[in-house]
C-alpha cells in the first residue's frame, strides 16, 4: 500500500466519489446516470441503493492505498453489518457507514424532477416520524460501539441528492442538533457540494463526520437545558479553553473544509450544538468583525489564539447578559 492515512479518509472519499460520478458516463432517458443513478451504471436495479456506491468506493479507495473490507460483521459476534471497513499501513483502522439521502433530484428513470421527504431517514425515530432501524442518526449510534481494539476510527458518510433552491441542509443540521453528535466525540470533516450532471438547479452533497474510537460512549440527547452557569463555567479557564479551541481551528484551516461556517468552529470550541442562540450571537458578531472566513488569515498560531480569545470574551460577555436576563 502507498503512504495513505485514515485520518485523511474523508478527503479521500470526496474525491473517489467525484471519479465515480465522472466514469458513470451511461445514458438513460437522455440523462447521465452520475452518482444519483450509480446503481443502473453498474447493472443493479434494486435497493439497497447503497451498496453499489460503498462497493465501488471501496474499490477506489484501495486503488489510492488504502486496504478495504466491504461488509463487515461488527465486533462480538454482532450480526450486523457495516459498510465498509478501511484499514492503512500505519495501523489505521476506520469502520464507514453509508446513507443516500433523496431529496429532489432529476431522474434518470422518469426523465423528470423526483421529490421524498426522506426526514425519517436523516433523525431516525420521534414523535411523527416514521419507524425506522437504518436512519442517518443511527447510524452514529451504531459506530460509537467500536472501541479501541477493533478500529482507529469511525465515519459516517451522507451522500445527499437535493435541490440549490431546497437544500437538505437545514435538516442534516436538524439531526446534528437533536443526536449532539459534536458532544459525543464526532466532527464534521467534510462538506461539500457541487452541480448535479443533468441539472445546475439540484446538487449532489457529500457530508464526513470521524470519531475516534475510545471517546465517550453513546449518551442519549439531554432535555435538560444547560444554565448561563454551567455554559460560563465550561469556558472560564483560559488555558483550557485555548488548548480546546486553537486545535479545532487549526482543522479547519489545514483540511480546507467546504460549505463551513464561523458557527461551525464555535460551536466545537463552546462546546454547545450549532443551533443555539449563544452560537448565533457570537458567529454573528465575529463575521461583522473578521469578514467571510478565508483560512489563509489564520495560518499562524499568534493569529488563531487571538481569534480564540475573541470568541471567548464574546461569549462571557453575551452569557452574562443572559444570566442577567434570567436573574432579572
Amino acid at each position: 500500500m502507498g503512504p495513505a492515512s485514515v485520518t485523511e479518509l474523508p478527503r479521500a472519499v470526496v474525491d473517489a466519489l467525484r471519479r465515480m460520478e465522472a466514469r458513470s458516463d451511461t445514458i438513460r432517458n437522455g440523462l447521465r446516470t452520475g452518482l444519483t443513478d450509480f446503481a443502473w451504471h453498474v447493472g443493479v436495479s434494486h435497493a439497497p441503493w447503497e451498496r453499489p456506491i460503498y462497493v465501488a468506493l471501496g474499490n477506489e479507495l484501495t486503488e489510492a492505498g488504502y486496504a478495504t473490507d466491504v461488509e463487515r460483521n461488527y465486533p462480538g459476534g454482532s450480526p450486523r453489518i457495516c459498510d465498509l471497513v478501511v484499514r492503512d499501513d500505519g495501523g489505521g483502522c476506520c469502520w464507514l457507514e453509508v446513507k443516500l439521502i433523496w431529496t429532489e433530484w432529476m431522474s434518470t428513470a422518469t426523465g423528470a424532477v423526483k421529490r421524498s421527504d426522506f426526514s425519517s431517514y436523516v433523525l431516525g425515530p420521534g414523535p411523527g416520524r416514521l419507524d425506522r432501524d437504518h436512519s442517518l442518526a443511527q447510524d452514529f449510534e451504531k459506530l460509537e460501539f467500536i472501541g479501541p481494539s477493533d478500529g482507529s476510527h469511525s465515519m459516517v458518510l451522507a451522500i445527499v441528492f437535493d435541490a440549490v433552491v431546497s437544500p437538505a441542509d437545514p435538516l442534516i443540521r436538524q439531526m446534528e442538533s437533536e443526536q449532539q453528535v459534536r458532544r459525543r466525540g464526532w466532527e464534521l470533516e467534510q462538506h461539500v457540494s457541487w452541480p448535479d450532471l443533468n441539472s445546475s438547479a439540484h446538487r449532489i452533497g457529500v457530508w464526513t463526520w470521524m470519531r475516534a474510537t475510545g471517546a465517550p460512549k453513546f449518551d442519549p440527547p439531554s432535555s435538560v437545558a444547560e444554565t448561563p452557569d454551567d455554559l460560563l463555567q465550561r469556558i472560564q479557564d483560559d488555558t483550557s479553553f485555548l488548548a480546546r479551541a486553537e486545535p479545532l481551528l487549526l482543522r479547519y484551516v489545514s483540511k480546507g473544509l467546504y460549505g463551513w461556517s464561523w458557527e461551525d468552529w464555535i460551536a466545537g470550541a463552546l462546546q454547545v450544538e450549532r443551533d443555539c442562540s449563544l452560537v448565533a450571537h457570537v458567529g454573528e458578531r465575529l463575521r461583522r468583525e473578521e469578514g467571510p472566513w478565508r483560512a489563509e488569515r489564520y495560518a499562524s498560531r499568534n493569529a488563531r489564539e487571538r481569534l480564540c480569545s475573541r470568541i471567548q470574551d464574546l461569549a462571557r460577555h453575551q452569557i452574562m447578559r443572559m444570566r442577567e436576563h434570567e436573574s432579572g
